[in-house]
């Protein structure tokens, strides 16, 4: 009988950590980075079940994605690893991301809870343009003529 009690808990649990669905806070939509900006993602779970026990031994996965939203492309994996209960990920731009008016980032534990918050551009760091002045140091300036 303890046994069947320990399984009937157990599922009652599964249950509830699967019916967590996840939302996002940030990047918000139409939001604009730059290469070698820190993005901050931010998540929350909601529970649909107002007895299910706080989600504390799973991790999210977090990706950059491109293209329409039914049928978005991976372009690169940010973590595998990040505690779903920790609610955060900082991510800093890597030179190597294409500049972009279609990028989402979806934060997912699997194919059924995954969330994203609505398409962000990420463009090139502007170059910004140094003015110098050229000195020219003679031999007559050293002291050497």
């Amino acid at each position: 009988m303890a046994l069947m009690c320990s399984f009937m808990v157990l599922a009652f649990m599964i249950q509830a950590i699967l019916a967590a669905t996840l939302h996002m806070n940030y990047p918000e939509p139409n939001s604009v980075y730059k290469i070698g900006d820190t993005m901050l993602i931010e998540w929350y779970t909601k529970e649909n079940s107002s007895m299910a026990p706080p989600v504390t031994d799973e991790y999210a996965t977090i990706v950059l994605a491109h293209g329409q939203r039914d049928n978005l492309t991976i372009d690169r994996i940010m973590t595998t690893k990040s505690a779903l209960n920790l609610g955060f990920y900082q991510w800093i731009i890597p030179a190597t991301v294409e500049p972009r008016a279609d990028y989402v980032v979806e934060v997912g534990t699997d194919m059924s809870n995954i969330a994203f918050a609505g398409y962000i551009t990420i463009n090139r760091r502007s170059l910004t343009t140094v003015t110098t002045t050229a000195k020219t140091v003679t031999h007559k300036a050293l002291g050497l003529s």
